[in-house]
């Protein structure tokens, strides 16, 4: 029996309850599951039938030919292995962790058969992390150096804003989502990162919109049925439920209140507030007409102009030339943060209003 590998108990010698259990039947069958108990006759197993439900079986040790009880390490590797690839952005400490990890996975198993794996997961963190250090990041799958970066800040600063409002979009947090791109269309606005939001935007925007929609119009609805469950209440508890409501509800005007002082567009919702509801689909449908009649095709590029005004003032250029890329970057629409970047760059006394 190679100690490596799962242990292979037959199926009478099997004492006390297994984790993660590959339990073999006489007809075949293969049943993957967790032996939480048995008896002389029989083992009760936790089976798992879909990603969130599990099932307790009761199965017949005279049906069963072996269990194939998982091994430690091969429990843990699952979590090894989704170390990578890593996401965007991590940092330097993020890095470390995930090193720190898998280092702790081979000294606690150095003989396992996912040895060569873990070794080759640990390289990679290791090559990432030596890029990281010297000032790098990771957007959009790939690692971008620290010149490479500097010399395309505009552009890229911008696509890390966009992948911090799709990953939003992702985790369904509109409303934040929908602040993040507001970030995104103000400070990067001829970028292709923003280009390429306005789509994903557009549809968002629509989502939400039909979504608020279903819960103004079954409003009264379930307003009526709240009233009718409070009604059937134990008297001794409708005090309480009563409280309840009555605080989420100041608590939620508190907080709209405080995002229309502060400025905010994007209003937090609660389904029971219907003028809320209302303002923001407002909101929504003005927003979702500009993106429609937008030509992002006459947007210019601000991606390539900031690249270009950085080469040339790299190259120690003449002032008339330097000046040239400077008004080139501004008319391409680069934001006044950038612009200073390169101005910081530029000859002496030059700047994007000086004549060429």
């Amino acid at each position: 029996m190679n100690p490596k590998k799962a242990a292979i108990f037959l199926a009478p010698l099997l004492l006390g309850a297994v984790s993660a259990d590959t339990i073999r039947l006489k007809d075949g069958t293969k049943i993957e599951g967790t032996i939480i108990s048995e008896t002389d006759d029989s083992y009760v197993a936790l089976v798992q039938v879909t990603p969130s439900i599990r099932d307790q079986r009761t199965i017949a040790k005279s049906d069963v030919v072996a269990v194939v009880a998982e091994s430690k390490d091969e429990k843990e590797f699952p979590e090894i292995k989704e170390l990578v690839p890593t996401p965007d952005m991590l940092s330097v400490d993020d890095y470390e962790k995930r090193i720190k990890k898998v280092q702790k996975f081979l000294s606690a198993y150095p003989d396992t058969s996912y040895k060569s794996a873990a070794k080759k997961i640990e390289a990679t963190l290791q090559e990432e992390l030596k890029a990281i250090q010297k000032g790098g990041t990771k957007v959009d799958g790939k690692i971008v150096a620290a010149d490479d970066r500097e010399a395309r800040a505009y552009g890229f600063d911008a696509q890390v804003q966009f992948e911090k409002f799709k990953d939003l979009v992702d985790e369904d947090q509109y409303i934040l989502a929908l602040r993040q791109w507001d970030k995104l269309a103000a400070d990067f606005p001829t970028t292709q990162a923003y280009k390429d939001s306005v789509p994903v935007v557009s549809k968002l925007i629509k989502d939400v919109h039909t979504m608020l929609g279903k819960q103004v119009r079954s409003f009264d609805e379930r307003k009526i049925k709240r009233n009718e469950d409070f009604k059937r209440m134990p008297t001794e508890e409708k005090p309480r439920t009563k409280k309840a409501i009555e605080d989420e509800m100041a608590r939620y005007e508190s907080q709209l209140e405080q995002e229309k002082k502060a400025g905010e567009r994007w209003i937090s919702v609660n389904i029971w507030h219907i003028e809320g509801m209302r303002e923001l689909r407002g909101t929504l449908a003005k927003q979702y007409q500009e993106l429609k009649d937008l030509d992002v095709s006459a947007i210019p590029d601000g991606d390539k102009a900031y690249a270009e005004a950085w080469k040339t003032l790299k190259g120690e250029p003449e002032p008339e030339d330097a000046a040239a890329a400077l008004k080139a970057a501004k008319d391409a629409g680069v934001t006044e943060p950038y612009m200073k970047k390169l101005e910081e760059i530029a000859p002496e006394g030059v700047t994007a209003g000086s004549d060429s």
